[in-house]
């Protein structure tokens, strides 16, 4: 009898401390990682610091090569910040740092130059730093359902990266409501 009311009491505990790490927050269910509150919102993820410094990602999966994504689209729009920055990240294959970059959301198009449109962040990461024309892409892109990022490769190629971005409404909805908290 003692060891089943060891053993429940013990399943009680870890069902208890799971629950309590999760929670609903501004209508989402949230959980914690990396001293962010993150939540999911279909194929986009979204997540604030403690800052209220908030984001909304979506990425293109690896594919067995042990990357954690092998592209990324991020939405980030700092607390206090007037306006949204857009970032674009490859890792396989790596882009180019210079040549032309084609950004498409469902039927609208732009064409940026590497070298005077994106900013590189680092080796792989480039951010849009025309704010308004950044600003003019996340609204495509929050009422959107794919992205397509064309940019050049490293190795003398092109690559084409399709991303989902159904949820990126609900999720930047969401970073709204977390930086107004």
């Amino acid at each position: 009898m003692r060891i089943s009311t060891l053993i429940t009491a013990l399943v009680v505990s870890v069902l208890s401390a799971g629950a309590a790490n999760a929670s609903e927050i501004c209508k989402a269910k949230t959980f914690q990682k990396y001293g962010e509150t993150r939540a999911f919102f279909q194929d986009v993820i979204a997540g604030c610091d403690t800052n209220k410094n908030c984001y909304a990602a979506t990425h293109v999966a690896d594919n067995g090569q042990g990357y954690a994504y092998r592209q990324q689209i991020r939405v980030r729009r700092n607390f206090g910040e007037p306006t949204n920055r857009l970032f674009f990240v490859g890792v396989d294959p790596m882009p180019a740092s210079k040549g032309q970059f084609s950004i498409s959301v469902d039927d609208q198009a732009w064409t940026l130059s590497a070298e005077t449109a994106l900013t590189p962040q680092s080796g792989n990461e480039f951010e849009l730093y025309d704010l308004k024309v950044a600003d003019r892409m996340v609204a495509m892109i929050r009422g959107g359902k794919e992205v397509s990022w064309l940019y050049p490769t490293e190795t003398g190629g092109t690559h084409v990266a399709r991303f989902g971005v159904r949820g990126m409404y609900a999720a930047l909805k969401w970073t709204t409501c977390m930086q107004a908290r």
